[in-house]
């Protein structure tokens, strides 16, 4: 089955581009197209769908309340340039640091003598 291009549109509408929700709806929807038998998901199957689920196209107020302004791109266009100096320079190069030293290295004590072999008894008492 495929969705006509008025049918995606009205799912991203009643979505909002929620992948979840968007899962559901097209779900609800390809079950109602295979109970009709039809080849292509319509808008009307669409809307079928949404009020099985009850969802419901948002007024255009509430979607410009959540559209950020102009200007609330800006902090993070300056994080991303930051960012993007921070990759292409050494942060290394910064700091002057001494390198520690390196720890003593250990006793030769500690290490343990070769194993010898012991000689093999000449009479071990066998018949």
């Amino acid at each position: 089955m495929t969705f006509d291009r008025e049918a995606l549109d009205l799912v991203h509408r009643f979505t909002g581009g929620v992948p979840r929700i968007i899962n559901l709806l097209c779900d609800r929807a390809l079950m109602a197209g295979a109970a009709d038998r039809v080849n292509s998901i319509t808008p009307g199957i669409i809307q079928e769908a949404a009020a099985n689920l009850a969802l419901r196209l948002p007024d255009d107020a509430s979607a410009r309340r959540l559209r950020a302004p102009a200007w609330a791109a800006f902090p993070l266009a300056i994080l991303l340039a930051a960012a993007g100096v921070l990759t292409f320079m050494p942060v290394a190069d910064w700091i002057e640091a001494p390198r520690p030293h390196l720890p003593a290295p250990p006793p030769s004590t500690m290490v343990p003598e070769p194993a010898t072999a012991k000689p093999i008894p000449e009479d071990l008492g066998l018949p």
